[in-house]
């Protein structure tokens, strides 16, 4: 059962304040003023208003808001959120998984982890020490992680994520996004809009969600899932999964490079039979036509204008005959059972 909070509120003068907080849960508003604001022990929430403040969360998970002008926060211990606001803040995380948020930024924000520095819009002059995820505007932003395990999220705008090293977590929000997972095992999500997902190096999990993606896995054994609407989806070097739940004619998702060679699979993440309750398998039957089982796979070989050549995977979940989803694959592949995760 979660705790529940006491809060003890503490708030300053239009004055330089100083206002420490006390061995539970401290709301600290600092309002006009140069303020040092201290929240000790317990889960506090600091905020520094206008001024030039110095804002220390201390033990605990805290949330910091440095408000307007340049303020000083620091985390300390605890997974802390830190927004800095306006002005060119310092910003550090302290020991826990900290995060930096740009939410309420008027316009994109462009931070890197790496060098520690933020520019446009709230993040203009920031420094950033020991910050591990970020958190972007409702704008275009542009986030950079290190080499560390961060979690990056691109809220609504046009973003660009770039997770660089070690495994992270990469969620892009609404509008149409680029994320790159860079090295390490990376999860990258492209929520709503029409998103370019890129794994890169190592094994990743690439979702789409809504929209028209492209997702490509790159290097490693990477898990490809389009979601709603038509999606591109190329796996890479590896052994790649490609999972689908839904589509047909001109809404299927089109793989590019599907390959035996590589250990390559299909994996359908819906009941194979709608007529019955719970999850069934579905039962692969080659290019022979459907019988009018339920649950019956099948693939079938297309050359069209100027040769090209594809190959359409479809299924029956409801025992009519008529294809209830599709797959498109370029070139002809001969699919055996084993190239299905069934």
């Amino acid at each position: 059962m979660p705790r529940e909070m006491h809060w003890n509120y503490v708030y300053g003068t239009s004055a330089d304040d100083n206002l420490p907080g006390g061995p539970t849960e401290d709301w600290i508003y600092g309002y006009n003023g140069d303020d040092w604001l201290v929240g000790y022990a317990g889960f506090d929430r600091l905020d520094g208003g206008a001024g030039e403040d110095w804002l220390w969360g201390g033990d605990g998970s805290d949330d910091l808001i440095g408000g307007q002008d340049a303020d000083y926060l620091l985390g300390q211990d605890g997974n802390d959120m830190l927004n800095g606001g306006q002005g060119a803040d310092e910003m550090h995380g302290g020991d826990g998984i900290d995060t930096a948020s740009y939410e309420g930024s008027d316009e994109g924000v462009v931070v890197n982890l790496l060098s520690g520095q933020g520019f446009t819009g709230d993040a203009q002059g920031d420094t950033l020490f020991g910050i591990e995820n970020l958190w972007g505007s409702s704008y275009g932003d542009i986030l950079i992680g290190n080499d560390g395990a961060n979690e990056l999220r691109g809220l609504d705008g046009d973003d660009t994520l770039f997770g660089n090293g070690d495994d992270d977590f990469l969620l892009s929000g609404e509008g149409n996004d680029t994320v790159f997972g860079g090295e390490g095992e990376d999860t990258l999500w492209g929520d709503s809009g029409d998103d370019e997902l890129y794994g890169e190096g190592d094994n990743d999990h690439l979702s789409g969600d809504s929209g028209k993606d492209a997702l490509d896995g790159g290097e490693g054994n990477d898990h490809l899932f389009g979601g709603a609407d038509k999606d591109k989806l190329t796996g890479g070097a590896g052994a790649d999964t490609f999972l689908f739940s839904s589509g047909l004619g001109s809404s299927a998702d089109w793989i590019t490079d599907f390959s035996h060679a590589q250990g390559d699979k299909i994996e359908p993440v819906f009941d194979a039979n709608v007529n019955v309750p719970d999850n069934q398998a579905f039962t692969f039957i080659g290019t022979t036509d459907f019988s009018g089982a339920e649950g019956e796979l099948r693939y079938e070989q297309y050359t069209g204008y100027y040769g090209i050549q594809s190959t359409v995977v479809s299924g029956d979940v409801d025992g009519d005959s008529v294809a209830d989803f599709e797959i498109l694959c370029s070139g002809h592949i001969n699919f055996v059972a084993d190239d299905f995760v069934l």
